[in-house]
């Protein structure tokens, strides 16, 4: 049998999982659902424009910041077994291999979150705001008023969005997940605060990076594809001059392709082989 990988074996993996956390996951879901009803039905009740409620922006940042927080906490209790002396050496002795538990994690960490999340959020929305398009137009018709009924958007693809904001935050969906279970398998203890600092503490050393290297070349700006580099003609606060013009300079293409394509791309993959070795190397 291989010892890497196999299939059958994988299955039987995920399998018990399923059944040992079954009930803990049911539970979870119920919660969530319950506490997004309950943002859903404040906005609807108590905001100050409560009859302009679940417009696009609205429906966006709710999906996505309740992504990102559920899945930071969902993520970081996945190898939970590991920060417990008998329940880690029954785990890394249970027989599957390093890179089977790694996938198991992944699936249910990032894809398996990642849709029943989905569902859960939608279910919820669409029921909000058919219930809110009934409680509105009832008010509206007392005052005499016309009411546009709100809609369920599709949070990924959204109009006049130039940054792709969806992309953006699946991406960094993809790299807080994977982040949390490098945590909760490198962290013994208290791995979800000792991650989030740890991701607080990068974010901040990138930040001052960046700050330091803006501070020693000319005043300027990249476009957004990394390639072009604006000059001002003046202060910081000075439009630079339209694009194609002398007080431009052009990187080679490769410069760009390969700087976003990192950050874009390579950044997950490095935390799980991060998360595959300290689990091969684990010690409790």
């Amino acid at each position: 049998m291989n010892q890497v990988f196999n299939f059958q074996r994988f299955a039987l993996l995920v399998s018990k999982h399923w059944v040992d956390n079954k009930k803990r996951y049911s539970l979870s879901i119920i919660a969530f659902i319950g506490l997004l009803f309950l943002w859903f039905v404040y906005q609807m009740l108590f905001e100050e424009k409560r009859y302009h409620n679940f417009g696009a922006d609205f429906q966006v940042r709710t999906y996505f910041i309740s992504l990102l927080l559920a899945g930071s906490i969902y993520a970081s209790q996945f190898f939970s077994e590991l920060g417990s002396r008998s329940r880690g050496i029954n785990y890394l002795l249970m027989p599957a291999s390093v890179l089977e538990k790694l996938l198991c994690g992944l699936l249910f960490g990032i894809v398996l979150y990642f849709v029943v999340f989905t569902l859960s959020f939608y279910f919820v929305n669409t029921t909000m705001n058919f219930l809110a398009n009934i409680f509105n137009a009832n008010n509206f018709e007392s005052l005499g008023l016309n009411y546009t009924p709100s809609k369920v958007i599709n949070v990924f693809v959204r109009d006049h969005d130039p940054l792709n904001e969806a992309s953006l935050f699946i991406r960094a969906f993809l790299v807080i997940q994977s982040a949390f279970l490098l945590g909760t398998v490198y962290f013994r203890r208290y791995s979800f605060l000792k991650t989030a600092i740890a991701l607080v503490l990068i974010y901040f050393f990138f930040l001052s990076g960046g700050a330091y290297f803006s501070e020693h070349i000319l005043s300027g700006r990249f476009s957004v594809d990394m390639q072009v580099y604006h000059l001002y003609t003046g202060g910081i606060d000075e439009i630079p001059l339209p694009p194609g013009g002398a007080n431009e300079v052009r990187l080679p293409v490769w410069h760009s392709t390969m700087y976003l394509s990192f950050f874009r791309y390579t950044v997950p993959p490095i935390l799980w082989c991060a998360t595959y070795f300290s689990l091969k190397e684990k010690e409790i």
